[in-house]
């Protein structure tokens, strides 16, 4: 009887669970994304999320981002017309824009002017030394910054 009940519970825990991996694979689709679909360069670093629901991604050349059907690519300059590095290994979404880490500095970029700023204009009380590669950005739950 126990041996009964017991097959009866591994089966019926089967079923379940297969049901439970068929359910989760409804709906989804991967997609790939190359160069050819107007992605700037193929090797990504780091993707980012803003609240207008645009995804952002860090490559060897820039900033792209994705509105779900194109995508617009940003280089990194600005007004001091100093050359800059485009490899862009951090991105973090910031108030109305992102916090940029490249292998060189730390910038922000205002999406809706696309420009480039030293991360200081924004936060003047940062202190971050020049040149400095920028390559993890963190936001913990009490909303410090980590770089």
């Amino acid at each position: 009887m126990f041996l009964r009940v017991k097959l009866l519970l591994i089966l019926i825990l089967s079923w379940c669970y297969s049901c439970m991996l068929s359910a989760q694979n409804k709906g989804f689709e991967l997609v790939n994304f190359t160069a050819d679909d107007g992605l700037s360069q193929n090797s990504i670093y780091t993707i980012a999320r803003t609240a207008e629901g645009f995804m952002w991604f860090g490559t060897n050349d820039g900033l792209n981002r994705f509105d779900g059907t194109n995508f617009q690519h940003f280089k990194i300059t600005t007004d001091d017309s100093i050359t800059r590095s485009n490899v862009v290994l951090s991105l973090w979404p910031y108030h109305d824009g992102l916090l940029v880490g490249t292998d060189q500095e730390f910038l922000f970029f205002n999406p809706k002017t696309a420009i480039y700023s030293h991360v200081t204009k924004v936060l003047p009380g940062l202190d971050v030394a020049d040149k400095m590669g920028i390559k993890y950005l963190f936001k913990d739950s009490k909303n410090h910054i980590w770089i």
